[in-house]
């Protein structure tokens, strides 16, 4: 069973999420929860779902939410 560790409200609240790197396709951001780290990808291969988005190196995790919630649904979510 996949169980994350902290709600996504917990995760984006009061949070920045920081650009790591970009693999296949995917920009890799993270957001630091109390001692967990939290990895998730975002896909910018698909035009259709990121239209004319900017990422930035930092943003207020709440603004990522979307693509939090995606990185759960499909499990591709980490932490350490």
């Amino acid at each position: 069973m996949y169980e994350v560790p902290n709600t996504v409200k917990e995760i984006v609240k009061d949070n920045t999420a920081k650009y790591l790197y970009c693999e296949a396709s995917c920009l890799i951001y993270e957001i630091k929860v109390g001692d967990l780290i939290y990895e998730f990808p975002i896909d910018v291969s698909d035009r259709k779902d990121i239209g004319n988005a900017i990422f930035n190196r930092t943003h207020k995790a709440i603004t990522l939410m979307r693509y939090i919630n995606k990185a759960i649904k499909a499990q591709t979510l980490r932490w350490r």
